[in-house]
C-alpha cells in the first residue's frame, strides 16, 4: 500500500490559500495592467502636450512633457 502526502504549503501560500505559482500568475497580471495603464497614460499627455503647445500654452507644454518623461522612465526601470 502506498501513502500518498499532499503538498505541503509554505506559510505565505497557506495564509492565501494558493500556490506560488498562482500567486505569481496573479501579481503578473497586476503588473502587466499597470504598464498598460502607465503606456496609457504616455500616449494621453503626448498628445495633451501637442494639443497644448497647437494653442500656445507653453506651460501647460511644459508640464505634459514632464509627465511623459517622467513615465517614460518608470516604465524603462530608470525611476
Amino acid at each position: 500500500m502506498r501513502i500518498i502526502k499532499e503538498p505541503v504549503m509554505s506559510e505565505f501560500e497557506g495564509k492565501s490559500g494558493k500556490w506560488a505559482w498562482e500567486i505569481q500568475k496573479e501579481q503578473q497580471a497586476n503588473l502587466d495592467e499597470l504598464r498598460s495603464s502607465i503606456e496609457y497614460l504616455v500616449q494621453k499627455y503626448k498628445h495633451d502636450a501637442h494639443a497644448s503647445s497647437i494653442f500656445g500654452d507653453q506651460d501647460k507644454t511644459r508640464i505634459y512633457n514632464r509627465f511623459v518623461n517622467q513615465l517614460e522612465h518608470l516604465l524603462k526601470g530608470d525611476a
